[in-house]
């Protein structure tokens, strides 16, 4: 389906001076939030007992977008700094957790946006040995 306009912008010795535009609209595909691919790793264990060595945490996400991770671990503050991933496919972003003395039970989440749609959220409770 055509659309078009068309505007008179003026007029020389008494005739219109006009022009039309048509086009036909470009279809374009509603941007998809962030999915993760598979599941986060650790999976089932919750919570995940920290022993005396350090502990990695893996999230992949699969869009087409540049995606922002960001880790927190809620007594710490900020854990990693943000990764922007390649423009397409699956993202793969990994966090080490070292526990340390009076490391208690802390929260780690990581949030994962594409600038776009609402983030996608992970969650692990964390209990030091």
């Amino acid at each position: 389906m055509w659309h078009g306009v068309c505007i008179v912008v003026g007029m020389v010795a008494l005739s219109p001076i006009s022009g039309c535009l048509y086009w036909v609209p470009i279809p374009y595909a509603k941007n998809a939030p962030p999915k993760t691919k598979g599941e986060p790793s650790p999976t089932n264990t919750d919570p995940v007992v920290l022993g005396s060595f350090p502990q990695h945490f893996v999230m992949t996400v699969s869009d087409s977008d540049a995606l922002t991770f960001i880790w927190t671990l809620s007594r710490d503050g900020y854990q990693s700094a943000a990764n922007l991933g390649p423009l397409t496919g699956d993202q793969t972003q990994e966090v080490t957790i070292t526990p340390y003395a009076g490391f208690g039970t802390q929260k780690l989440k990581v949030d994962v946006s594409d600038g776009v749609n609402p983030d996608l959220t992970y969650q692990w409770t964390l209990e030091g040995s």
